[in-house]
C-alpha cells in the first residue's frame, strides 16, 4: 500500500471514521442534551467538500494536523462574492466559525503550501447539535452562480460531481436512520479501490442497510410468536390459566413491537 493510503487508513481505523457524503471521512459525537455535537473530519488531499450550508447550526472548525485547508464562504458583502480563510500552516488561523445558513466548502492547499502530508484532519463543533451529513442543504451550481455571480470560479471548484453527491445525499436521507448517537460506525478500509476513488461509496452500516432485510425480520418474528404459543401449551385452549394468559400477553407485546419496528423502517 502506498504511504499516503497507509496514513489515511491508520487514522480511519484509529478514530472510527466513516465516509461522509460531502467527501472525506467523519465521525460525530452528540451531547446528551442536544446542545452541541463534535465531529472529527479527515479530508484527503486533492479532494474537497461540496458547497453546502448547515440549516440548523453554526459550525466551528478546529485544525488538528496535516495539510492546510481553505474554507470558502459565499458572501455578497465581499468584492469577489467569496471569502477565503486559510486554516492550519504557518501564519494561518487554527479555528474558524461558519455561521448557520452560510454556503461554504473546504479544499486542501498542500500543493501550494509545500506540505507533504496527504490529508487534513480537523474537528467541527456544531452549535446546537446537528448531524453534518444530514442537517444540510445543497444548491445547483447554476443557482449559486445566479446568487453569487462574482464567485463563479470558487463555485465551479467546489461543485464538481454535484449530481452524484446530491443523489447520494437524497438516498441516505430517504433511508431510515438507525445509527445511535454514540458516534460508533464501521471502519471502512481505504484499501478498497472504490473507496479510494469515491469516499461516498456504500458501507454496510445499519443506517444505510437495504430495507429488503426487514421483511425477513417480520417473518422471523411471526415464527417466534408461533413458537411462544406452542411452548405455552395454548393448544389446550384453557385461557383461564394465569400462566398461559401471561405468556400470551408477552407474545402479543413482542409481536406488536416487531410489527411497529417493521412499519417504521418501511416508512
Amino acid at each position: 500500500m502506498p504511504p499516503k493510503e497507509v496514513q489515511i487508513e491508520r487514522l480511519i481505523q484509529q478514530h472510527k471514521l466513516f465516509p461522509s457524503v460531502l467527501n472525506g471521512f467523519i465521525s460525530t459525537h452528540h451531547s446528551p442534551n442536544s446542545s452541541s455535537s463534535v465531529s472529527k473530519f479527515l479530508l484527503p488531499t486533492d479532494t474537497h467538500t461540496f458547497l453546502h450550508k448547515s440549516i440548523t447550526s453554526t459550525q466551528v472548525f478546529h485544525f488538528y494536523e496535516g495539510a492546510p485547508v481553505v474554507i470558502v464562504e459565499l458572501d455578497k458583502s465581499k468584492g469577489s462574492h467569496a471569502k477565503f480563510t486559510s486554516l492550519g500552516g504557518m501564519g494561518n488561523e487554527l479555528q474558524h466559525i461558519v455561521e448557520k445558513g452560510t454556503w461554504f466548502g473546504v479544499y486542501c492547499q498542500n500543493a501550494s503550501s509545500g506540505c507533504q502530508t496527504p490529508f487534513t484532519y480537523m474537528g467541527i463543533t456544531s452549535l446546537p447539535d446537528c448531524n453534518p451529513d444530514y442537517d444540510i442543504d445543497f444548491a445547483s451550481p447554476q443557482a449559486l452562480k445566479k446568487q453569487f455571480p462574482k464567485a463563479g470560479a470558487a463555485i465551479d471548484k467546489l461543485t464538481k460531481g454535484y449530481e452524484r453527491v446530491i443523489e447520494e445525499w437524497r438516498r441516505r436521507k430517504s433511508l431510515r436512520r438507525l445509527s445511535s448517537k454514540d458516534g460508533s460506525h464501521p471502519r471502512p478500509s481505504f484499501r478498497d479501490p472504490e473507496m479510494r476513488r469515491n469516499t461516498n461509496t456504500e458501507i454496510s452500516h445499519p443506517e444505510f442497510r437495504s430495507t429488503s432485510e426487514k421483511p425477513r425480520q417480520l417473518v422471523n418474528s411471526l415464527v417466534l410468536f408461533g413458537l411462544i404459543l406452542y411452548l405455552g401449551g395454548f393448544e389446550s385452549g384453557d385461557m383461564n390459566d394465569p400462566k398461559q394468559a401471561f405468556r400470551l400477553s408477552l407474545g402479543v407485546v413482542f409481536l406488536a413491537f416487531q410489527v411497529f419496528a417493521f412499519l417504521q423502517v418501511r416508512a
